[in-house]
């Protein structure tokens, strides 16, 4: 079984992809560099603790980008594709493209983080299914996978039917393929229950 323990939510891979803000400015309101942290929730003795999966997570400065200093006084931007999909955080459009983030970060332990406990590959065991999909992000190379035509409809048990296109780019060479994944929620936030491909085997 995929570990409890190791689930993030959609918003922890933002922090993967964090790039510099010095070309944008920093005299805009953004969405994390207004936020605040308020530090962990800490409830008294009979009193469960709020899940907080679904709670923006304010992530540090990027390796990459590097950090805050005379030449790039801003805090980092968040990354936009929430913003052009519409998706909010927390909700199953934005796990769907969370899914498709991890697989182009080629991040396995982000990607584990987003399949309920209760997942079962449609074929083989959770084994094979990681080593199935650490092939298919050392595949992706420099390419990126990101999510086309995506649609949602409800399904018995308060689940989420989610059918889009993946589609994976590098320069001028596009592949497509049809995925529908089974989204569950699972203590307040969702997570992947089912995963298979639409398209004719």
């Amino acid at each position: 079984m995929i570990m409890k323990g190791t689930r993030t939510i959609a918003a922890l891979l933002v922090s993967l992809l964090l790039g510099a803000c010095g070309a944008a400015g920093c005299d805009r309101p953004t969405y994390y560099k207004d936020s605040g942290s308020t530090g962990e929730i800490i409830a008294p003795e009979g009193v469960n603790v709020p899940d907080s999966r679904s709670s923006l997570k304010i992530p540090p400065p990027s390796q990459l980008g590097g950090g805050k200093g005379a030449d790039n006084p801003c805090l980092e931007a968040a990354p936009p594709y929430f913003e052009e999909s519409g998706a909010i955080v927390g909700s199953p459009e934005a796990l769907v493209y969370a899914w498709a983030e991890a697989i182009s970060l080629k991040s396995i332990e982000g990607l584990e983080a987003l399949y309920s406990n209760f997942f079962t590959p449609i074929s083989g065991d959770l084994a094979t299914w990681r080593a199935d999909k650490q092939r298919q992000m050392a595949e992706l190379g420099e390419a990126r996978m990101t999510v086309d035509k995506l649609s949602m409809a409800p399904a018995p048990g308060g689940r989420m039917v989610a059918k889009f296109t993946k589609r994976i780019q590098l320069g001028s060479n596009i592949t497509e393929s049809r995925i529908e994944l089974v989204l569950a929620k699972d203590n307040n936030a969702w997570s992947i229950i089912s995963e298979k491909s639409l398209d004719p085997s």
